[in-house]
């Protein structure tokens, strides 16, 4: 299955972060974030705090549990990623972005990851997240 950059990537993004085992400094999660496709990684350590914080809660989306229970968790996270997707013609072809214009990093990566989530519940498979 091919996904794109928002969908799957993003849920790749998504696990990876909540497979992390401790908190980070922010030189530590760049790595990560590049791997991903994340262009500005530029974190500071309250912004590296608040997406471990985060991290667990994607974490929460992972593995065995109802599906109405998972897709609560990821519409919570829809809910406080406070997104506000637009197209974007950036690079010539009209594509999602998933948050503002100017928005800091670590908004950027939380509104990335709820979409990557909630694209695989919607679009792919929910159990690609982990059985049920």
């Amino acid at each position: 299955m091919h996904f794109n950059h928002y969908g799957g990537e993003a849920a790749r993004l998504a696990a990876a972060l909540a497979n992390s085992g401790a908190p980070w400094e922010p030189h530590e999660l760049e790595p990560v974030l590049d791997a991903h496709g994340i262009a500005d990684r530029r974190l500071t350590r309250p912004q590296t705090r608040q997406l471990w914080e985060w991290s667990r809660r994607l974490g929460d989306c992972f593995g065995a549990q109802p599906l109405d229970r998972r897709c609560a968790r990821i519409n919570a996270l829809l809910a406080d990623s406070a997104s506000r997707p637009y197209i974007s013609l950036h690079d010539g072809t009209p594509h999602l972005h998933y948050s503002s214009e100017g928005a800091d990093p670590a908004a950027h990566i939380r509104a990335v990851t709820a979409a990557g989530l909630s694209y695989v519940a919607c679009h792919a498979s929910p159990d690609r997240l982990g059985g049920r």
